[in-house]
C-alpha cells in the first residue's frame, strides 16, 4: 500500500482514520494524501436564494480548517504526504483520485458525522472506485499491520478481487484466516482455490468452515476477527441497482450499516 488517500474533513472520525492511515503508511513505506472536498450536498438543504453565498461561506471555512489540522498533525510524522482541496463534491472527489491509489481510507458514517454532508459517502465511493475502501469506526486509534487479518470469503468474484487488492497487507500480516460460512449454497471459487493462490504468492492461509448462525453471517465474520485478534476484515462488496439505498444487500450492507472494527471493501 504506496499510495494511501484520506478524508481530511474536520469531523468526529478523522482521529480515527488518521492515526490508522499513518500506521499503515509506516508499514508500508507509503504516501498519504489528506483530500478536502466541499458538502456539496448542503446546498440543497439551505434552500433559498442565499444558499450558494452562504455555502461558499461554510466551505471556505471547513477548508482552512482542514488544511491547517492536516499540516499541524503531518508536519511532525515522518510520513511523505501532500493535501489537496477538491472542487467536486467528496464521494466522486475521492473515488476520482483514488484511483491512483492503493486504500482510500473513510470513517463509518453516523459517528459523530455533521449530517447530511456525509451521507451515503461509503457506498458511493466503494460503488464508484475501484480501489480497496478502509472504513475505521471512530473509537479507532491505531492500526498493526502485523495483526492478522480475517476476509469473510464467499467464493464470488467480488472476493477474490478482494484478495489480491489487499494482497500488500496480507504479507505484513501474521495469519490470514479465510472464513468461509456456509449459506447453502454451491460456491463458484472455493476457499481452498483461494488458499492455494495466496500461497503460491508467499501467503499462507488459514481456512475456517462456520455454519451460518441465527445472529448472521456479518456478526459471524466480526466475532471471528475478534476471536483470532484481527487487525481488520476484508470482503468483497457487491451491489447492482444505480440508487444508492439499493446498492447493497446481505452481509455487504449489514457490515456497512454497523461497521464494529476496521473494514476493508472492495468492488
Amino acid at each position: 500500500m504506496k499510495s494511501l488517500v484520506l478524508n481530511a474533513r474536520q469531523d468526529a472520525g478523522f482521529e480515527a482514520r488518521l492515526q490508522v492511515a499513518l500506521d499503515i503508511c509506516r508499514a508500508t513505506n507509503g504516501h498519504l494524501s489528506g483530500v478536502f472536498a466541499p458538502p456539496i450536498e448542503s446546498a440543497v438543504a439551505l434552500g433559498d436564494a442565499l444558499a450558494t453565498v452562504e455555502l461558499l461561506r461554510v466551505v471556505e471555512g471547513q477548508e482552512q480548517r482542514a488544511r491547517d489540522a492536516v499540516k499541524a498533525r503531518l508536519a511532525a510524522e515522518n510520513v511523505p504526504w501532500d493535501y489537496i482541496a477538491s472542487t467536486q463534491a467528496i464521494a466522486p472527489a475521492l473515488a476520482g483520485l483514488g484511483a491512483l491509489a492503493d486504500l482510500i481510507v473513510l470513517s463509518h458514517p453516523g459517528h459523530g458525522a455533521p449530517a447530511p454532508f456525509e451521507s451515503g459517502i461509503i457506498g458511493d465511493v466503494v460503488m464508484s472506485a475501484r480501489t480497496p475502501v478502509l472504513v475505521v469506526p471512530d473509537e479507532v486509534r491505531g492500526f498493526n499491520p502485523a495483526a492478522p487479518v480475517v476476509m469473510g470469503w464467499n467464493g464470488s468474484v467480488e472476493a477474490a478481487r478482494a484478495l489480491k487488492a489487499v494482497a500488500p497487507l496480507l504479507h505484513l500480516a501474521t495469519g490470514v484466516h479465510l472464513v468461509a460460512i456456509d449459506e447453502g449454497r454451491e460456491r463458484p471459487l472455493p476457499a481452498t482455490m483461494a488458499a492455494a493462490y495466496l500461497a503460491r504468492h508467499g501467503v499462507a492461509a488459514e481456512i475456517h468452515a462456520r455454519a451460518a448462525p441465527k445472529a448472521g453471517v456479518a456478526a459471524a465474520l466480526v466475532g471471528t476477527a475478534r476471536e483470532l485478534g484481527a487487525s481488520c476484515l476484508v470482503m468483497g462488496a457487491f451491489g447492482h441497482s444505480r440508487l444508492r439505498e439499493f446498492w447493497f444487500g446481505g452481509v455487504t450492507r449489514s457490515m456497512i450499516d454497523g461497521v464494529a472494527m476496521p473494514t476493508i471493501f472492495v468492488h
